[in-house]
């Protein structure tokens, strides 16, 4: 359970130097650079067996959203929510690209489904101050990073999959900012997990 935010850099594409490129190429034996742009997530080897979970991927600038190489096998994206503030949804997935949740999952038949049911949210997930939160060089200050909080109201909370219960994945105790894990019902979606209480106490 991650918010994963990406904004433009004036530095977004460092590569080796020609020479070194080669060397490298040849090694793997290989005749060109796998070429991916920016984005959220990007999942460019081909791997077997990983699913991504209760996830929000937030980018700004024209930034894409996922990337999903081709070659993948039994990976599966469930109750993620997806983002593109101020510019359109863009996944690319197995050599396609696609402008909304809609296009998508009609070609990966198997992705944000549970039960019949697609469990992909794009909405503006509401958080309290995305990308004001500087940089931390100490892990212990991690959980000041409120701007990536929701805010009540938040179309994120409880709508997340309650892993142990759905899936048999143990999501551990606590969140990124200490709240509870939910054992049994629905969490929010993202690192800003909200306790009960505090969901309450928020609509008070």
């Amino acid at each position: 359970m991650n918010t994963i935010y990406l904004a433009p850099s004036q530095h977004r594409k460092p590569r080796l130097a020609p020479d070194s490129e080669r060397a490298v190429l040849a090694a793997l034996g290989k005749s060109e650079t796998p070429r991916t742009e920016a984005c959220a997530i990007a999942v460019i080897s081909p791997t077997r067996s990983v699913s991504v979970h209760n996830n929000l991927f937030f980018t700004s600038g024209g930034e894409k959203l996922v990337f999903v190489g081709e070659g993948q096998k039994e990976i599966h994206f469930q109750g993620n929510a997806y983002w593109a503030d101020g510019d359109a949804f863009h996944v690319e997935w197995a050599g396609g690209n696609y402008r909304s949740i809609s296009e998508w999952l009609e070609v990966a038949h198997d992705q944000e489904r549970m039960g019949g049911r697609i469990l992909a949210i794009d909405e503006n997930p509401m958080l309290d101050g995305v990308g004001t939160g500087g940089t931390i060089g100490e892990p212990g200050l991690l959980a000041t990073l409120g701007g990536y909080k929701l805010l009540p109201g938040s179309p994120l909370l409880r709508r997340g999959i309650p892993l142990s219960k759905a899936v048999g994945i143990d999501p551990g105790h606590h969140g990124f900012f200490g709240n509870p894990v939910p054992s049994r019902e629905a969490p929010s979606i993202g690192a800003g997990l909200v306790s009960a209480s505090e969901e309450i106490a928020s609509k008070n």
